[in-house]
């Protein structure tokens, strides 16, 4: 065991050095860019709490809470707010802004949040375009290869798009 000793002959007292205030950041952390990253995954849904169903789950298997919830309240609020974006509306957009600067965020973090998660919705549209196009061709080529075997363009119409309605109501993404 260590001796102090506090006599008065060896006591300094230390100067007193005072720390610079930090400067509030401009932009968002590795970890928070990460956090609104997380948003394009998500769905609108994943702002409501749990229903009645997914509790009476919880209770008889045992599964525990949403896995896409952060733990962290700030980076939680991050991830809403570019599922907002993303998806919702002005009301749901403003709510979480709002909760975001009621956890200190600045303007600054919030408008590059923003900026952040405005791309995942021009991404997801531009992705439901190639799909439906897709979907498209692929109604195409069965009314044409129906028609080759009918002779009946009519016919041939019906029967492709009842072919290809089941194939639309599963591919075709949701948004």
């Amino acid at each position: 065991m260590a001796y102090l000793d506090l006599s008065v002959d060896e006591l300094h007292i230390a100067p007193f050095i005072s720390r610079p205030v930090e400067q509030p950041r401009r932009g968002l952390s590795a970890t928070e860019r990460e956090a609104v990253k997380l948003a394009r995954l998500d769905k609108l849904g994943s702002l409501r709490p749990a229903g009645r169903l997914h509790r009476m789950s919880q209770m008889v298997f045992g599964l525990s809470r949403r896995s896409n919830w952060l733990a962290d309240p700030r980076l939680e609020a991050l991830r809403r707010f570019g599922v907002a974006i993303a998806h919702g509306g002005s009301a749901v957009v403003e709510r979480e802004e709002a909760q975001l600067k009621a956890l200190g965020f600045s303007e600054s973090q919030v408008a590059s949040a923003a900026a952040l998660a405005s791309g995942f919705r021009s991404r997801r549209s531009s992705r439901s375009v190639g799909m439906y196009a897709s979907l498209s061709a692929t109604t195409v080529g069965i009314f044409v290869w129906i028609d080759r075997y009918l002779g009946d363009p009519q016919v041939s119409l019906m029967l492709a798009l009842v072919l290809a309605l089941p194939v639309w109501a599963i591919a075709a993404p949701r948004s």
